[in-house]
């Protein structure tokens, strides 16, 4: 299961005299939680199936077992020339030794020319409080994509932050301002956020703030979102908030539930 922001500016066309297409501007912001995990590859963004049930007794297995845990803290500000300003920090605690390695390198996804990422700040806040900073060298850029793919995603680029020093009961802390200046449909807003339930979230939230101009659509899907909405000097606002839910394990492949076909004699 995950739980996803997505903030989707999507044409919708319909058809006028003689046949002639007319695209209507639309601006839709969907939180939802869906049966699917979003895993980050070469290929860019790949879906895969998640376990969609799971008995009670498995869930506190599983939780009280979590590798790591996450708080996310986000706010989407929206102007009304489509263009938009993302500030977000994570926060990741690390629980068991097994988590130190996979966890200490974090990856993001720009696309250049579209967009700007800035590492705000990064480091690794020792249990006593203590902050070790990430230094520039360890704070990469690259292209995301490469071979046949980079043809066709040349401006997908790819920004690591490696954490140092990271031991059990220590928490990752990331800042990060993306600027979003031209979207992929011209005229037209386009973000999305994903949270995939294989983790652990401790919290999260999401402000959105958007001119009441825009006429900004925004819905939840799924249970554990909440949506306060306010409206303050001719500003929309939506306070985005995921209740703490249990990590679910992801579900075997259909591919690999499938019986063996009997081969032929």
């Amino acid at each position: 299961m995950k739980t996803s922001l997505r903030h989707v500016a999507t044409p919708q066309r319909r058809f006028g005299r003689k046949g002639r297409s007319v695209v209507k501007n639309y601006l839709k912001i969907l939180i939802a939680v869906s049966a699917t995990s979003v895993l980050a590859g070469p290929l860019g963004i790949r879906l895969a199936m998640a376990q969609a049930q799971q008995n009670p007794s498995a869930q506190a297995i599983q939780s009280a077992q979590a590798p790591y845990a996450v708080q996310y803290d986000a706010r989407v500000t929206v102007r009304a020339d489509r263009t938009a300003t993302d500030t977000f920090t994570h926060r990741i605690k690390i629980l068991t030794p097994g988590a130190i390695a996979t966890v200490s390198q974090q990856q993001l996804t720009f696309v250049e020319g579209m967009q700007t990422l800035e590492t705000v700040e990064a480091f690794t806040e020792k249990s006593d409080g203590t902050k070790v900073p990430v230094g520039p060298a360890n704070i990469m850029t690259r292209d995301a994509a490469s071979g046949l793919q980079a043809v066709y995603m040349r401006d997908l680029k790819q920004r690591t932050v490696i954490f140092q020093d990271v031991q059990v009961g220590d928490t990752l802390v990331m800042t990060h301002r993306k600027e979003t200046n031209q979207s992929l449909f011209p005229g037209h807003f386009l973000y999305a956020d994903v949270f995939p339930r294989s983790r652990r979230f401790t919290s999260a939230q999401i402000i959105v703030e958007a001119p009441n101009e825009l006429n900004l659509e925004v819905k939840t899907i799924g249970a554990g979102l909440t949506d306060k909405v306010e409206d303050s000097d001719g500003i929309g606002r939506h306070t985005v908030t995921l209740l703490p839910q249990p990590a679910r394990a992801p579900a075997p492949r259909a591919s690999q539930r499938r019986a063996p076909r009997p081969l032929p004699r």
